[in-house]
């Protein structure tokens, strides 16, 4: 989405777990990745990094949030992060 594609290198990004308010991760962008979908991302980035084990279980796992058809109209952001600080 427009969003994600306003991330750049060197950008903070801020996750609060919804679960425990007072776990925040601060993290810093390294790494932009651009595909026109998914498959092609898997080929262009670590897939150990994406916290899945293999490309399929990570295809099954995104295309039902971001269906193929969305994916091949918005193309897809890989966005590897470096923890920063935890709290």
């Amino acid at each position: 989405n427009d969003k994600r594609k306003k991330i750049k290198v060197g950008d903070i990004i801020v996750f609060h777990n919804v679960d425990s308010a007072e776990t925040i991760l601060e993290t810093k962008v390294v790494q932009l990745y651009f595909a026109a979908d998914f498959q092609e991302l898997s080929k262009i980035t670590n897939i150990t990094q994406t916290g899945f084990n293999d490309t399929a279980t990570m295809l099954q796992t995104l295309e039902k949030i971001y269906p193929l058809s969305q994916q091949k109209k918005d193309q897809v952001v890989g966005i590897e992060i470096q923890l920063m600080k935890k709290t």
